[in-house]
């Protein structure tokens, strides 16, 4: 027969049913800037970003081109109290639409996963 058998000791300067003191941690606001671009030819990925949060507000944008050449242009704010909201415009290309590259990504062999 196997008996098992458990002890609990209470923290120091709490005992048991006790709850601890709540303590508040204080943290500054929340602040950020990023932004980053792409600009590949041979991929035809042309891209940014940016975006800042200050406390809770933030606001960004970003903006991209269509395979069909038009330029798609994203801007957001997000806060707490009113969620997100984006905007967003199309501006019609003055270049003729890109095909993708041609060929897998993969290796030969991996396409098929």
């Amino acid at each position: 027969m196997l008996i098992l058998g458990a002890a609990a000791t209470p923290l120091p300067g709490h005992a048991f049913g006790e709850e601890p003191d709540e303590e508040t941690e204080q943290h500054p606001p929340s602040a950020y800037k990023f932004d980053y671009s792409i600009h590949d030819p041979n991929t035809n990925d042309i891209k940014s970003q940016w975006e800042h949060r200050d406390g809770d507000l933030v606001k960004g944008a970003y903006k991209l081109l269509e395979p069909d050449g038009s330029t798609r242009l994203v801007e957001y704010t997000a806060d707490k109290d009113n969620g997100f909201h984006a905007t967003v415009t199309r501006e019609d290309g003055d270049r003729e639409p890109q095909e993708p590259p041609s060929g897998s990504a993969f290796p030969s062999g991996l396409d098929d996963y």
